[in-house]
């Protein structure tokens, strides 16, 4: 991680903070309910989409108090599907990045309570967001239900429970894009609203995201599909391993090889989608370079 991007990780982590002990108050806290919300936010986590969010608004040249409350509420948002992801009706997650997982420390009852208050957090952060337009607050709210929702992020981790690794391919890269890209998208969606990007800007942000939901999801998966360590993740997550080895993900129906040699073409695409976006000296790109090696070589290479 670069000095830039550990700075805008340093400033989403204490914003995350800040907003957490407004509503919950000090650590010193016997809330069993703020205590697991608390505690399923501001555990190690990479903040991908929140970061994402920042940087690309601040690379188009947009920075006020509000972009943190929206880059907060996609953070939020993103802890609270984790946790119901790893529910023992879902994955059964027994760590989260070298942590028990929320279930393992306060039961399934807070856990399911902890997310779903989640959830309505992350609304009240947008709505309440005060150096914001009206109207640009209700497309916000608009954007990250719909990603929530039974077309975005749900729908997506309903496929990965009721799919097969015989379903069809077309089936698989629809998961990918409503569990992973869900939020991507979402993210780039909203730095455009907030940073007032024009359709040109907007339409080759969605590119962004759509690619970078495929390649993301491809990475995290391949250690789930029994292909030992994560190849292309820097730090180590403590996740349970193998566990998607019975679920449809990209590589249980290609060999590892194609799974990569599929990630790379979506890299490409990132790497055009930022410099018709942002320009070719944009910052963001070192950001989701310094995630994918394999784009760092591009962009060293001016392939695309």
């Amino acid at each position: 991680m670069t000095d830039r991007h550990r700075m805008h990780w340093d400033t989403v982590e204490r914003a995350l903070e800040q907003r957490l002990q407004q509503v919950f108050g000090g650590h010193d806290s016997v809330d069993p309910l703020g205590d697991a919300m608390r505690a399923a936010v501001l555990g190690p986590r990479t903040r991908l989409e929140s970061i994402l969010l920042v940087s690309i608004a601040r690379d188009i040249g947009y920075d006020t108090p509000s972009l943190l409350d929206v880059a907060c509420a996609i953070a939020i948002v993103q802890a609270a599907a984790l946790v119901l992801a790893g529910l023992p009706c879902k994955d059964d997650t027994a760590l989260r990045r070298g942590v028990p997982a929320l279930h393992r420390r306060y039961g399934e009852d807070v856990t399911v309570l902890a997310a779903v208050s989640l959830f309505s957090q992350a609304f009240t952060l947008v709505a309440g967001a005060e150096d914001l337009s009206a109207p640009m607050r209700m497309d916000l709210v608009a954007v990250l239900a719909q990603a929530i929702g039974a077309q975005g992020l749900f729908a997506g981790q309903c496929g990965n429970v009721v799919g097969s690794p015989e379903q069809a391919q077309i089936n698989i890269d629809t998961s990918h894009a409503l569990k992973t890209g869900a939020l991507l998208c979402t993210a780039i969606e909203m730095a455009a609203i907030v940073a007032q990007a024009n359709d040109t800007v907007t339409r080759s942000l969605r590119g962004v995201a759509a690619a970078v939901g495929q390649a993301y999801q491809i990475r995290d998966e391949l250690p789930g599909a029994g292909a030992g360590p994560r190849p292309w993740h820097g730090d180590a997550t403590g996740d349970d391993t193998g566990q998607e080895s019975d679920k449809a993900t990209l590589p249980g129906s290609l060999d590892i090889a194609a799974a990569g040699h599929n990630m790379d073409n979506a890299l490409r695409q990132v790497q055009r989608c930022l410099e018709q976006a942002l320009g070719p000296g944009n910052r963001t790109a070192g950001l989701l370079a310094a995630r994918f090696p394999q784009l760092a070589v591009q962009y060293a290479c001016g392939t695309g």
